[in-house]
């Protein structure tokens, strides 16, 4: 949820180190905080896949039809089904914005919709695919070369369509993975470390995720014994992350954080071992509500007629410190306080709605 707050940093090669301001700060922390977020996206591509091939003693057409079958439960409809609503919210919010707040259409904001851009079919077909193209970072990868990343018009579900594509084309990755072994591993490691680009729906930071994970699972390779043995990557992925605040927005930067994000999720597994062991209280909590996780990761950026439930919590937050005289360090305040308030707005939302439309709910979340 972080790295969608989209907050204003003071760039680093501004920055007086000498003599540091709450808002240099507060900008380096958020710099910070927002690449250690980074590698959440990784871990699901990960885990996902993991489990998709976990305990499959052989890979035929029986066994794809039947883990396809699922995944048209669990992924497409769930998909489909959150582009159509992010359509008709965003549509809208449009018309709050034209007749209540009397914006023109070149005024919108660009997470409006008009009646007008779902009317040809190359929109409709981008809503589903392609509608944002967001420049990863503006730069440029370590080739010379541009990289983005094309997202569908519910911009975190870029995820789910390139889970969709890759579990779909999984009997040739699981071919690949067969004849390639760990050569296949390295490939995509070095193209995504330098993120030469690919098609999108097959980004290059869902293939390699994708890939890694497959491998451990095709190979029987417990994830907690394989990665025991690599805890020094803990330490690594902090001198990482320390890193790529001096780096912010250089072209190295791209590649130190594709880095970081493969040992980070080997840390994520480590460290995530010990809490479950020794954090009884913030596993419960965790537990309790695992269930809601899908329904936040998929409507926490949507507009809902006024505003989608981050910017209500950011906008709710600066108000109250407006308020409160606090107003010079709302940027600092909202940032690390939005995540949790959005999180517990979305779970009241999430308990409203499986309390009153449950079916409809088990169709949205893929029977989670």
């Amino acid at each position: 949820m972080t790295p969608h707050l989209n907050p204003h940093f003071t760039p680093v090669y501004s920055i007086d180190w000498q003599s540091l301001s709450p808002d240099n700060i507060y900008s380096i922390i958020g710099i910070f905080f927002n690449n250690l977020c980074t590698v959440a996206v990784p871990f699901f591509f990960f885990t996902a896949v993991y489990y998709f091939f976990f305990n499959t003693e052989k890979f035929d057409k029986d066994t794809y039809k039947s883990k396809i079958k699922k995944r048209i439960k669990t992924l497409l409809v769930p998909y489909v089904l959150w582009i159509i609503i992010t359509i008709i919210l965003r549509i809208l919010y449009g018309l709050y914005k034209m007749y209540v707040l009397k914006l023109s259409i070149s005024e919108l904001p660009s997470d409006c919709l008009t009646i007008d851009e779902i009317t040809t079919l190359s929109n409709i077909l981008s809503f589903f695919w392609n509608y944002f193209i967001i420049n990863e970072n503006n730069t440029l990868n370590p080739l010379g070369l541009s990289s983005y990343l094309a997202a569908p018009i519910n911009i975190p579900l870029w995820f789910l369509r390139d889970l969709i594509i890759l579990t779909a084309i999984s009997p040739l990755l699981y071919k690949g993975i067969k004849y390639l072994k760990k050569w296949g591993i390295a490939i995509l490691l070095a193209a995504f470390i330098l993120n030469i680009e690919t098609l999108p729906g097959i980004h290059v930071k869902g293939l390699f995720f994708f890939v890694f994970g497959s491998y451990l699972a095709v190979n029987k390779l417990d994830i907690l014994d394989t990665f025991k043995s690599y805890k020094w990557l803990i330490p690594l992925s902090i001198a990482l992350l320390i890193m790529l605040v001096p780096a912010d927005n250089m072209p190295i930067s791209t590649s130190i954080r594709h880095i970081y994000q493969v040992t980070g999720i080997i840390a994520v597994f480590l460290l995530a071992n010990t809490m479950i062991k020794k954090l009884k209280y913030i596993n419960q909590f965790i537990f309790k509500h695992s269930n809601a996780s899908f329904f936040i990761y998929v409507v926490h950026t949507i507009p809902i007629v006024v505003a989608s439930p981050r910017g209500f919590t950011s906008l709710l937050i600066d108000k109250t410190l407006y308020i409160s005289g606090l107003y010079k360090h709302s940027g600092g305040v909202s940032y690390f306080l939005t995540p949790f308030v959005c999180l517990f707005v979305c779970i009241i939302m999430y308990n409203i709605l499986k309390r009153f439309i449950p079916k409809t709910m088990e169709a949205l979340i893929g029977g989670r």
